[in-house]
C-alpha cells in the first residue's frame, strides 16, 4: 500500500532520521559545490540575469540548510533542501521551455530525494507539483503567453507522457521507502525486545552478583547491563561501548588474552568459552573477573552477536594465589621450596644433551652443627635461626638469581649467567660475610659455619634432579672438614658416592653375618713388659679375604646410625673372648671404644651388666673408652649413664686426651679414671719420644690420681721417656699391632706362664 504511512518506533525513527539527514546534507553540499560556479558564470556572461539570480538564491538556501544541520535542526534543514530544489526546477521550467522540454531526470531526482528525505508522502506531493507546474506552463504556452522550443511530440501527448513517468517514479520510490521503514521498524522491535530480555536478565544477574553483556558484531557495539556496571564500581545503568573502549578497561598485561578470547569466538567452530582477566574497578583499582560467552549465529550460519556474563572471582584468585604460594614456598622462611626451585631450573635446561643453554651455577648450602643448636637451645631457637638465615642469604644474591630452602638446614642457590667457578666463589664469600655476624639466640651469640657445594651446569644436563644431586655431592665432599668449606663438583665424586652407598649397604649385611670381629692390641706395663690388658679394635673381614680397618668404615657407621650395633657386637665378642681367657688365669682387663651415641641410651647400663654376666667377665675388668664428644652435651642421660657404669664397677677412660676441647673440669666432674695420651704427644719429638705437652698431661693426671696409658709407643727411647715421666702403661708397635684372637693367644699364654712362675 504505497499511500499507507507506517509509524516507526523511536529506534527505527532515529535510524531513518540519520539516513535522511545524510542524504539531504549530501544534496546540499552537491548544490553548493556545483551551483556556485554555475551561478557565477551566468552572472559574468550576462546570459540570463534572472536565471543567475535564481541560481545564486538556490545556493544561498543550500548554505543555510547546512548551517541548520550543524545546529541540530535536521528536520527544518531537510525541508529547506527539498523546497530549494523544487524552486530551482520550477524556475528552470518557467524560464526555458515548459513541461515538454523540462529535463525529466531533474524532476525524477527531485521526487526520489523528496521521498527519501521527507517520506513517501513528499514523493507523491512532488509528482503532483511537477504535473501542476507542467500543466500551468502548457496552458500559458497554448495562449501564447510563454515562448518555448518546439517539442517533437505534440504538447498534449508529451504532457501525458511526462505525467505518467512522474507517477511511476513516485510509486516506485514510495514503495522502496515504505519497505525500508518497515524493515527498520521490525529490526528496531527485535532490538527493543532483546533489550527488554537483557534488562530482565541483567536485573536477575544483579541479585546473583554477576553481570551480562552483548556484543553486536555488525555495529561493533557492546551493550553492558546494570549488573556489569555495578561490578565495575560504576553507576548501575545500561551503557554501550565499542570493542576498543571495552578492551581499554582490561589490565594492560591481560589485554592480549582478552582480545584473543573475543577474536576466537568469531571464528567457527568455537561457539562458547571463558577467560579470566583483570578489569578496572572504579574503587578497587583492578578486579579479577571470569568472562563467559556464547556465540549467536545468524541466518547465514555466521556469528551475528556474542552474549555473555561476567562475575567477580577476586576472592577465588586470592585463594588460588595463596594456595599456589603455599605449594611453591617454604612455610617457615617464605623462600621458594624444592618443587619451585626444580621447576625454575628445569625450565632453563636444554631438551636434549648437547643443545646450547644459558650458563647457570647451583650452590648447595648446608649448615654445620645445626642439630646441636636444636638439641641444646630448642627447636624454637632453631626456627628463629633459619628465618634470619634466609633473610641474610637473600641479601647475597641479585635479580634474577633464586634462593630456596630444600628442608631442614639445607638451602640452594640458582645463579644465572655464571660460567666461572670464581664467580660462584664470589657469592660464597658474600655468604660467609653475611654469616660472620653472630646470630642472637636465647640471649647468646651463635656463630654459624656452612659447607657449600658448587656446580656449573653443562649442556649435558637435561634433568634438574641430576644437577641438584651433583651439587649435593660437591657439598658432601667438604662436609665436616674444617680446612675446607667449599667443594666444586668433579666427575669422580659420583663414583665415590656410589662406592659409599655400596659400603653402607654391605656394612649392614656384615653386621648380620658377623663379619665385623674384634682384634686385640696388647696394653703392657712399660717398666716390666708384662701384659696387663687388651684393647679391642674392630676389623671387617670381607668374604673375599680383604680386611678393613676402622678408619675405612667407622665414619659410615656413625653416619648411618649403625655404630651402636657395631660397638655392641664388638664389645660382646671381645668380652666373651677375654672372659674365657681370664677364667683360665689370664687376669687381663679389656678396653673397648664406645661411640658417644651410646650415652644417650638409658638402657646401656643394663645391657652391659647382662653382657658381662654372659661373657664371664668381671665389671672391674672392663674399661670403656669414650671421647670428649660424649661429655660435651652434658645431657642428663649422659651423667646418669656414667654414674650407672661407675656403680656397676666399669672403668671409664678418656680417649685422645689433649686433641680436643680438653676441659680439666670434665676430668673431675665425671670422675674419669684413665687418660689415654694421644700418639701425637707420645711422638712429640719423633723417635726420641714425648715432650713438654705429654709431661703436662702426666702431671695433671697424677694430681687427679688418674692412670695414664700412652698410645703409639714404637721405640725403646719413647718407652724410657714415658717411664721417666711416670707413665707406666702403654701400647704400640713396640709390643705388637692389633691382631686376631688366635694370633694374640700365644702372648696371653706367655703372660700366664710368667705369672705362674713369679707366683703372682
Amino acid at each position: 500500500m504505497p499511500f499507507s504511512w507506517t509509524p516507526t518506533i523511536p529506534a527505527a525513527r532515529t535510524e531513518l532520521d540519520v539516513l535522511r539527514d545524510r542524504v539531504a546534507r549530501t544534496t546540499a553540499l552537491a548544490v553548493v559545490g556545483l551551483g556556485t560556479p554555475v551561478a557565477a558564470t551566468l552572472q559574468l556572461l550576462g546570459v540570463d540575469p534572472l536565471a543567475g539570480v535564481l541560481s545564486g538564491g538556490a545556493v544561498l538556501m543550500m548554505v543555510l540548510s547546512l548551517v541548520l544541520f550543524h545546529a541540530g535542526r535536521g528536520q527544518i534543514a531537510r525541508l529547506l533542501v527539498i523546497a530549494c530544489l523544487s524552486l530551482a526546477l520550477i524556475s528552470h521550467s518557467a524560464l526555458s521551455s515548459g513541461i515538454t522540454s523540462v529535463p525529466f531526470a531533474g524532476w525524477t531526482i527531485a521526487i526520489v530525494l523528496a521521498t527519501v528525505v521527507l517520506g513517501s508522502r513528499a514523493g507523491w506531493l512532488m509528482a503532483a507539483l511537477g504535473i501542476s507546474v507542467g500543466g500551468a506552463l502548457l496552458a500559458l504556452e497554448q495562449d501564447g503567453l510563454l515562448v518555448t522550443t518546439t517539442s517533437e511530440l505534440g504538447r498534449p501527448q508529451a504532457f501525458v507522457t511526462s505525467c505518467g513517468l512522474f507517477l511511476i517514479a513516485a510509486l516506485l520510490t514510495s514503495s522502496l521507502m515504505t519497505s525500508v521503514e518497515q524493515a527498520l521498524t521490525r529490526r528496531a522491535r527485535a532490538v527493543a525486545e532483546r533489550t527488554r530480555l537483557l534488562e530482565r536478565y541483567s536485573h536477575a544477574a544483579q541479585g546473583a552478583l554477576f553481570g551480562i553483556w552483548e556484543w553486536d558484531l555488525a555495529t561493533d557495539i557492546i551493550w553492558t547491563g546494570p549488573g556489569t556496571q555495578g561490578l565495575l564500581g560504576r553507576p548501575r545503568v545500561e551503557i554501550s561501548l565499542t570493542e576498543e573502549a571495552w578492551i581499554k578497561l582490561v589490565h594492560p598485561r591481560d589485554r592480549d588474552k582478552a582480545t584473543d578470547f573475543l577474536r576466537a569466538l568469531q571464528r567457527p567452530p568455537l561457539l562458547d568459552g571463558s577467560a579470566d582477566f583483570r578489569i578496572h574497578h572504579a574503587d578497587k583499582d583492578w578486579l579479577w573477573v571470569r568472562c563467559q560467552a556464547a556465540v549467536v549465529l545468524g541466518s547465514d550460519g555466521r556469528p551475528d552477536r556474542i552474549v555473555g556474563s561476567i562475575r567477580d572471582i577476586s576472592e577465588h584468585k586470592s585463594l588460588e594465589s595463596t594456595l599456589e604460594h603455599r605449594v611453591n614456598h617454604d612455610f617457615l622462611t617464605g623462600l621458594p621450596n624444592r618443587k619451585y626451585f626444580l621447576d625454575r631450573l628445569e625450565a632453563e635446561l636444554p631438551e636434549r644433551p648437547g643443545e646450547e643453554a644459558r650458563p647457570l651455577a647451583v650452590l648447595f648450602v648446608d649448615l654445620d652443627g645445626f642439630k646441636l643448636i636444636n638439641d641444646s637451645l630448642g627447636h624454637a631457637a632453631g626456627d628463629e635461626l633459619l628465618i634470619e638465615l634466609a633473610q641474610r642469604l637473600r641479601s647475597t644474591i641479585r635479580d634474577p638469581d633464586l634462593i630456596a630452602r630444600l628442608g631442614g638446614d639445607e638451602f640452594v642457590l640458582l645463579l644465572y649467567d655464571v660460567d666461572q667457578v670464581d664467580q660462584a666463589r664470589a657469592v660464597v664469600d658474600r655468604i660467609e660475610k653475611a654469616l660472620a655476624v653472630p646470630f642472637q639466640l636465647a640471649g647468646r651469640p651463635v656463630y654459624l659455619r656452612t659447607s657449600v657445594g658448587i656446580l656449573l651446569t653443562t649442556s649435558e644436563y637435561t634433568c634438574a634432579e641430576d644437577i641438584l644431586r651433583d651439587a649435593d655431592l660437591a657439598m658432601y665432599s667438604v662436609k665436616g672438614k674444617p680446612s675446607q668449606g667449599v667443594g666444586v663438583f668433579e666427575e669422580g665424586m659420583r663414583e665415590r658416592i656410589l662406592e659409599t652407598l655400596e659400603l653402607d649397604q654391605h656394612l649392614a649385611s656384615a653386621l648380620d653375618e658377623r663379619q665385623i670381629v674384634p682384634w686385640f692390641q696388647p696394653i703392657v706395663d712399660l717398666r716390666s713388659g708384662d701384659l696387663l690388658g687388651l684393647e679391642a679394635l674392630a676389623r671387617w673381614i670381607r668374604p673375599y679375604g680383604e680386611i678393613l680397618t676402622p678408619t675405612q668404615f667407622i665414619h659410615r657407621a656413625e653416619a648411618t646410625g649403625l655404630i651402636t650395633r657395631l660397638d655392641r657386637a664388638v664389645l660382646a665378642q671381645a668380652a666373651h673372648t677375654v672372659g674365657s681367657w681370664n677364667q683360665e688365669g689370664a687376669a687381663l682387663h679389656l678396653s673397648v671404644n664406645l661411640s658417644a651415641r651410646h650415652f644417650s641410651d638409658p638402657d646401656l647400663v643394663d645391657w652391659i651388666g647382662d653382657m658381662l654376666d654372659l661373657a664371664g667377665l668381671a665389671a672391674g675388668q672392663l674399661q670403656l673408652e669414650i671421647t670428649e664428644a660424649a661429655l660435651l652435651s652434658k645431657e642428663v642421660t649422659v651423667t646418669e649413664t656414667l654414674a650407672g657404669l661407675k656403680d656397676l664397677g666399669v672403668r671409664i677412660a678418656l680417649d685422645d686426651f689433649g686433641t680436643g676441647y680438653s676441659s680439666l673440669s670434665y676430668l673431675h666432674a665425671f670422675e674419669i679414671q684413665v687418660l689415654k695420651i694421644d700418639i701425637a704427644f707420645v711422638q712429640e719429638r719423633g723417635m726420641l719420644g714425648p715432650g713438654p705437652i705429654c709431661k703436662a698431661i702426666q702431671g695433671v693426671a697424677e694430681s687427679l690420681d688418674i692412670t695414664t696409658v700412652a698410645e703409639g709407643v714404637e721405640t725403646e727411647a719413647q718407652r724410657e721417656a714415658l717411664v721417666a715421666l711416670g707413665c707406666w702403661q702403654g701400647q704400640g708397635f713396640l709390643y705388637g699391632a692389633a691382631a686376631s684372637s688366635d694370633e694374640v693367644w700365644p702372648m696371653v699364654e706367655e703372660g700366664m706362664k710368667r705369672k705362674r712362675v713369679s707366683g703372682t
